[in-house]
């Protein structure tokens, strides 16, 4: 009766172990899979021009992020206003960095970039890829290559 009693909790350690074991594989085994879709995903961004446009009643605005190759950036933002006759333009350079992805086994997914500009602004976008089209914090976006990098 004592060997069977102890036979049932070495069995139970041993699957505790392994169980173990096993969280731990599929643990690293993710994390490895989160590196490499960051590394596809600043693959994918790198040398990049993400444009979106928004428009509405009178007013639009349009918004350029560029990702440069030496991980640099340049974000451009016009806003107008038609009824008020204004003009707004903002530019910002920096550096960017991917920071999460999650792609699909087809490419498609999300990726988040952080944004650290050179005046020490910190700011993040995402970028995601579907079949329907590319979107920079989901509004719609076009991609192309970037004409200032």
């Amino acid at each position: 009766m004592r060997s069977l009693a102890v036979l049932a909790l070495t069995t139970l350690a041993c699957a505790a172990a392994a169980s173990a074991a096993s969280r731990d594989t599929s643990a690293s085994a993710s994390r490895a899979s989160d590196r490499s879709d960051v590394a596809k995903a600043t693959r994918f961004v790198r040398g990049r021009r993400f444009s979106t446009h928004q428009g509405g009643s009178g007013s639009t605005i349009d918004r350029n992020y560029d990702f440069c190759p030496r991980r640099r950036f340049r974000y451009e933002s016009t806003f107008l206003n038609a009824a008020l006759d204004e003009l707004q333009q903002d530019v910002r350079a920096g550096r960017w960095k991917v920071k999460r992805a999650r792609l699909s086994p087809r490419g498609f997914g999300f990726a988040r970039v952080r944004l650290i500009s050179d005046a020490g602004d910190r700011g993040a976008v995402t970028v995601s890829a579907f079949p329907r089209g590319y979107f920079v914090d989901g509004l719609v976006a076009e991609v192309t290559r970037s004409p200032v990098c």
